[in-house]
């Protein structure tokens, strides 16, 4: 048998604790390196080990620290320190964007900013199952990672545990009749938000405008249960359409000549809006451009006296119009379009979730986070930094942080 005594111990035990210290060293150096253009590499590290020591063992339950022999057939690593540190990034860069290097320092030395970075990454650790999970390892076109930012990886969020509830109640959404307008809704803010963070952004604006129309009509059914059949009846009349050349039915053409707005001649703008006929009231509110989407937020507008909220939309839905037909290209600097982006799911994205969560009878927080009070409260700071995103500031910030 071998015998050890106390100075081999010591010994041993040094050793392996000096081993441990260089491996950490050269990891925390890799780290440093990979982020170095994108924030302070000791802030980075002391950020770092800061979330790390306040979640202790609770990171297991959101990291898979395992090695097996299947992983490494597959390649399947994750690993945590990069991870979290890609969220430290694009929390504390949301934050910073626009800040100048005195603002800046100042900013990184500030306990209470510290402390909220720490919970706000700490609730991008939780929210992980439902986004950093899902996203993709490399991005497409390589430059800012904004799903890492809080605003989009908290929609994202959002809109997964959404279609995660739909699937998993299926039997309670296939009694809802609006149930396709939700799926459609959240099916392609995940596909907006996947674009997003690939920075392909006129690709983005056609799927947004697509969000705003579905909401804004949604909004309208659900106000007006009873008008869902009508408005399915139009639905139909635009598949037939589409299977006759062009053709519209003579179901169609017959309600077209007996239309309650005289004055809107266009076939196409009655076969999209027509079923709007059938709501009582509608038109003593909505004496011009009656069938469109205009229109319908005027109504809405009259209905819940937000108006900021629906001109905002339509504003945002005929800019996303010269994307859709290719009238004009992404902007000059990706940070506009990050916040035109974030803007439009933003008014749109949570509302619905909380008219699903309404319906479906289902607690709105995900695992215990309360992701839509932060949205909602935080969305006056969003806007504020939005409107201080200048030409000059931009030019500015983009000399000094070259897109990749």
């Amino acid at each position: 048998m071998n015998q050890y005594n106390e100075n081999d111990l010591f010994n041993f035990f040094e050793n392996e604790k000096k081993v441990a210290e260089k491996m950490m060293k050269e990891r925390e150096s890799v780290l440093k390196e990979i982020f170095k253009h994108k924030i302070k590499p000791n802030f980075l590290i002391y950020m770092l080990n800061k979330v790390k020591n306040e979640m202790g063992t609770e990171l297991g339950h959101y990291f898979d620290f395992s090695v097996s022999i299947e992983k490494t057939v597959k390649w399947d690593f994750v690993s945590p320190d990069y991870e979290i540190c890609r969220m430290i990034v694009g929390v504390h860069r949301s934050k910073t964007l626009l800040l100048e290097e005195e603002p800046l320092a100042k900013l990184q030395n500030d306990n209470q900013y510290i402390g909220k970075l720490t919970q706000e990454v700490i609730t991008h650790i939780k929210l992980r199952y439902y986004a950093a999970d899902y996203f993709r390892n490399k991005q497409i076109i390589f430059g800012e990672e904004f799903l890492y930012y809080p605003f989009p990886y908290r929609l994202f969020a959002l809109s997964l545990n959404a279609c995660f509830l739909m699937s998993d109640n299926r039997q309670i959404i296939n009694d809802i009749k609006t149930s396709y307008f939700y799926i459609t809704i959240f099916n392609k803010a995940i596909t907006a938000l996947t674009l997003l963070g690939d920075n392909m952004f006129d690709s983005v604006y056609p799927i947004c405008r697509a969000i705003i129309e579905i909401f804004l009509k949604l909004n309208i059914l659900e106000l007006n249960p009873g008008l869902i059949n009508e408005y399915n009846k139009f639905v139909e009349y635009d598949f037939d359409r589409q299977k006759n050349d062009g053709k519209y039915t003579r179901e169609f053409l017959d309600k077209f000549e007996n239309r309650i707005n005289r004055s809107e001649n266009i076939k196409n703008n009655y076969l999209f809006y027509g079923w709007v006929d059938a709501l009582n009231g509608y038109h003593n509110i909505v004496t011009k451009n009656a069938y469109s989407l205009e229109g319908l937020s005027i109504y809405l507008n009259n209905v819940f006296n937000q108006g900021e909220l629906y001109d905002t939309l339509i504003k945002y839905y005929k800019k996303c119009n010269s994307f859709t037909h290719g009238n004009v290209a992404s902007s000059l600097f990706p940070l506009y379009d990050y916040f035109d982006i974030t803007v439009m799911l933003e008014l749109t994205i949570p509302n619905t979730y909380r008219m699903l969560c309404n319906i479906m009878e289902c607690d709105e927080k995900i695992d215990g986070n309360d992701i839509l009070t932060g949205l909602f409260d935080e969305f006056e700071d969003f806007i504020k930094q939005k409107d201080a995103a200048t030409p000059e500031i931009l030019e500015k910030y983009y000399k000094k942080h070259p897109m990749q």
